[in-house]
C-alpha cells in the first residue's frame, strides 16, 4: 500500500480562496463530522505524494462526500464511518446502513495496487492535506490525532508517517518523531492514537507551513491480499502563544472582477488588499484556457506595480474573445513580514475577453420577405432603428411596392 500524506499548512483565508487555513487562539481541531458537505477549509487529498514532493492534488475527483462502507474496495479518498465508539469490525462492518448512520465520521482513504488506472500512485503517496500559510509569534507545536485500520479483511500493512515542509510547494519534507501504533491493515480493526511533538521545528514560520499524515512506503504482506481502509479522526494541533485574528492582507478586489465578461483586451489587471503591501517574490500568472497557453510574469518585473494597498499588473498579452484565469504565488506580496495569501485555485480570479468583431460586410441584399410581416418589430441582422426629435421611426412593415415588406419611415 503506498503511504498517504496529510498536509497541513498555516495560512491565512482571504475572501478568494478556502485554499489555506489560518490560525487563531491556542489552538485546532478537526472532528471530520461535517466532510459528507465539503472537506474542511485549507484540507485537500493528494496522491503521488513522496520525500521530495506533495504529489497530485485529486481532492476534485478522488473524493466520494456520500458515506462509504469500509469494504468497499474501489480506490479513493472517502467519508468514513469512524471507529470511535466501535467496538470491533464484526459489530457494523458488513451493515452498510449502520455505517452511513453513524454520526462520527472519519476522512479516510482506500488504496489500490500499482496497476490501478483509476486511482494511480496511492499505494505509496496518498495523502491528506491541509496548508497552513505560517505560524507567526507560534511556538511548541504538537499534534494528536486518531489512525484508524477500518476493514479487517484486508490483509496487506502499511505503516503511516508525519513530517512537515516548508514554502508555496515544498521540495523537501522532514520526519517528525511520531508515539504510538502507525501501522494499519494486517487484518486489523484499530483507532490508534498518535502524538507528536514537533519541537521548534514549526515555530514562528513567517510563510507555508505543510503538516502530513503519509503512507510513503508500498504495503506489505506475505500473503498478498487487499489493502485496508484508512481513516484518520480527531485531529488537534496545539501551539503555545495566541495567533492573531487577521495577520495577513486580505484581498478586498480584483480587475477584472472574478467572472468578469466582455473585458478588453488592453485591460491591466488589478489587485486591491486591506492595507499597503510590498512586492515579494514569486510569480504572477496569467492562463488562456481557451488556448491552453500561459503567462509568466516575474513580480520583480518592472510591469509589476505597488501602490499603497494596490498592485497593477501592465502589459499583459489579452486576446478577443478567449477565457483566462489568473494565480500567483503566496510570497508575491506582503505587508510587515506577513504575506499574502496566493491565489492558487483556477476559479477564484477567471475572466473572457471581449468577442472580435464581426467580419467586414462585402456586399448586401435584403428584401426584407423573411424578417418582416408577422413580426414587424423584428429587423434584420445589422439593421437597427433610429428616432431623432418627434415621432419619426423606420420600421418593417408590409406595405411596400405591390403589397411586399418593405422598411419605411413614420414621422
Amino acid at each position: 500500500m503506498k503511504k498517504l500524506a496529510l498536509l497541513i499548512g498555516a495560512a491565512a483565508i482571504s475572501q478568494m480562496s478556502m485554499a489555506q487555513l489560518s490560525l487563531s487562539g491556542t489552538s485546532y481541531t478537526q472532528n471530520f463530522d461535517n466532510i459528507g458537505t465539503a472537506l474542511p477549509v485549507g484540507w485537500a487529498l493528494y496522491t503521488g505524494a513522496t520525500s521530495s514532493a506533495l504529489g497530485n492534488d485529486v481532492t476534485a475527483t478522488k473524493y466520494t462526500a456520500a458515506a462509504t462502507q469500509w469494504t468497499s474496495t474501489t480506490g479513493g479518498f472517502r467519508n468514513s464511518a469512524s471507529a470511535n465508539g466501535q467496538p470491533n469490525f464484526a459489530a457494523i462492518g458488513t451493515n452498510t446502513a449502520a455505517q452511513a448512520a453513524v454520526t462520527d465520521r472519519a476522512l479516510s482513504v482506500r488504496q489500490v495496487g500499482y496497476t490501478s488506472s483509476s486511482f494511480p500512485q496511492s499505494d505509496s503517496g496518498a495523502a491528506f492535506v491541509l496548508h497552513i500559510a505560517n505560524t507567526a509569534s507560534l511556538t511548541n507545536f504538537q499534534l494528536a490525532f486518531n489512525l484508524q485500520s477500518l476493514d479487517s479483511t484486508s490483509a496487506r500493512a502499511t505503516t503511516w508517517t508525519v513530517d512537515y515542509g516548508f514554502g508555496s510547494n515544498p521540495t523537501s519534507f522532514t520526519s517528525a518523531t511520531v508515539v504510538g501504533n502507525k501501522t494499519v491493515g494486517g487484518n486489523s480493526f484499530s483507532n490508534n492514537a498518535l502524538t507528536v511533538n514537533f519541537g521548534t521545528a514549526l515555530d514562528n514560520q513567517s510563510g507555508d507551513v505543510w503538516i502530513r499524515i503519509a503512507a510513503l512506503n508500498v504495503s506489505v504482506s506475505s500473503t498478498g491480499g487487499s489493502r485496508t481502509t484508512t481513516g484518520i479522526d480527531d485531529f488537534n494541533l496545539t501551539w503555545t502563544g495566541a495567533a492573531p485574528t487577521v495577520y495577513n492582507p486580505v484581498v478586498m478586489s480584483l480587475s477584472p472582477a472574478n467572472n468578469s465578461i466582455n473585458v478588453p483586451v488592453a485591460s491591466n489587471l488589478m489587485v486591491t488588499f486591506d492595507r499597503s503591501v510590498n512586492k515579494g517574490t514569486g510569480n504572477i500568472f496569467v492562463k488562456n484556457v481557451t488556448d491552453q497557453t500561459s503567462q509568466t510574469i516575474a513580480v520583480t518585473a518592472p510591469n509589476v506595480a505597488v501602490a499603497n494597498t494596490q498592485v497593477t499588473i501592465s502589459g499583459v498579452t489579452l486576446a478577443m474573445g478567449k477565457s483566462y484565469y489568473v494565480t500567483y504565488d503566496s510570497t508575491a506580496f506582503d505587508t510587515a513580514g506577513f504575506v499574502c495569501k496566493g491565489i492558487y485555485d483556477t476559479t477564484d480570479w477567471t475572466f473572457s475577453t471581449i468577442a472580435p468583431p464581426p467580419p467586414p460586410m462585402t456586399n448586401l441584399t435584403e428584401n426584407f420577405d423573411t424578417t418582416c410581416g408577422a413580426m414587424p418589430s423584428h429587423l434584420p441582422v445589422r439593421w437597427m432603428k433610429y428616432s431623432v426629435v418627434g415621432s419619426q421611426q423606420w420600421n418593417c412593415t408590409a406595405f411596400g411596392y405591390n403589397s411586399t415588406a418593405a422598411v419605411s419611415i413614420n414621422g
